[in-house]
């Protein structure tokens, strides 16, 4: 056999292995799909929010969408404050329960909301529909439904990415600010400029800049490369994650963040003054020292910094850590 007929036969079986792992994947997506959306028709069928609810899960009408929400505390009378809660990826308004609990207890107002992409009545498909503008927009449209003039805000992963931009656009709204695991921005840029290599930590990101790939690649198998993240996860957590992934455009919709939520973050250039917490573990891969500490060079409020011995899950590892730092946060802003 010649050398040319060789490697033609050689790239044709490449291709041929390259054609059945994308069928593979497909098939493995497409089996553990919500074919029939139970999850959206579950989320359709909640009451939809009103002031009387103490402490459910609803739907609450914002702007342009409809958001599956948990909301707590609205029976307190005389409420000492309100709470937002912002999740991240890829997870829900479910890994907040512990706060939720913990500050209605305490006499706050709590909304946590799955946001644009998890709900299935705020999921669209134009990846520009996840600017950071528009998942700004998603907040204070969420606070204004809910009766919330200004409220504190929590936010992890993306979600505190969401949360610094709604502190960049209406500082007048947020009462304080705690941010868990994610920097802030230029704090972020600024260290990828003193060392260049920091930005290895955010390449996985590209993988997730691709089209449909990522979608297979997370959903194959029953979704086990998102199952081995869950490893701090309650299992009640994971089946709700699960399901939102497993309905139509659900993984889409989470990915559409890495795809779309990186075009306009705001870099301003004044100081912070809300009364801000950081919380992070020193084990994250996808978070630098450096950064943390560059924080400061952008705050002139009330900052404080907090480190556990743990990676990106800090919710999962050390609950109560983290609801008690964050209400210590809220309560010094009394």
């Amino acid at each position: 056999m010649s050398i040319v007929k060789a490697l033609k036969w050689f790239f044709a079986l490449i291709l041929a292995l390259l054609l059945l792992l994308a069928v593979g994947s497909w098939l493995g997506s497409w089996i553990f799909l919500d074919k029939e959306s139970q999850y959206g028709e579950a989320a359709a069928a909640l009451p939809t929010f009103s002031n009387d609810h103490s402490s459910e899960l609803v739907q609450i009408p914002a702007g342009e969408w409809t958001f599956r929400a948990r909301v707590a505390g609205f029976d307190n009378n005389n409420p000492k404050g309100n709470l937002i809660l912002l999740h991240g990826f890829p997870e829900s308004s479910i890994m907040w329960e512990p706060l939720i609990k913990k500050a209605a207890a305490d006499g706050y107002r709590v909304v946590a909301f799955d946001q644009r992409g998890y709900s299935p009545g705020a999921r669209p498909t134009e990846r520009d529909a996840y600017s950071a503008k528009n998942l700004v927009s998603d907040v204070l449209a969420v606070a204004d439904k809910v009766g919330f003039d200004t409220f504190n805000l929590v936010g992890h992963d993306w979600g505190s990415v969401v949360g610094w931009q709604t502190v960049f656009t209406a500082p007048e709204r947020v009462e304080s600010y705690s941010a868990l695991s994610i920097p802030h921005i230029s704090a972020i840029v600024e260290s990828f400029e003193l060392e260049p290599e920091l930005r290895n930590k955010s390449a996985y990101m590209a993988f997730y800049w691709l089209p449909w790939l990522p979608e297979f690649s997370l959903s194959a198998d029953d979704f086990s490369a998102l199952r081995q993240l869950y490893n701090q996860h309650p299992a009640q957590h994971v089946a709700e994650y699960l399901a939102i992934f497993q309905a139509p455009g659900g993984l889409t919709g989470a990915l559409n963040w890495y795809r779309g939520a990186l075009e306009g973050l705001n870099q301003p250039t004044e100081k912070v003054t809300t009364p801000t917490l950081f919380i992070w573990g020193k084990n994250d891969p996808v978070t630098s020292r450096l950064a943390v500490e560059l924080q400061q060079n952008y705050m002139a409020g009330p900052f404080e910094v907090i480190e556990l011995d743990s990676g990106h899950w800090i919710v999962e590892s050390h609950p109560e850590a983290v609801t008690e730092a964050v209400m210590a946060r809220i309560r010094s802003t009394l």
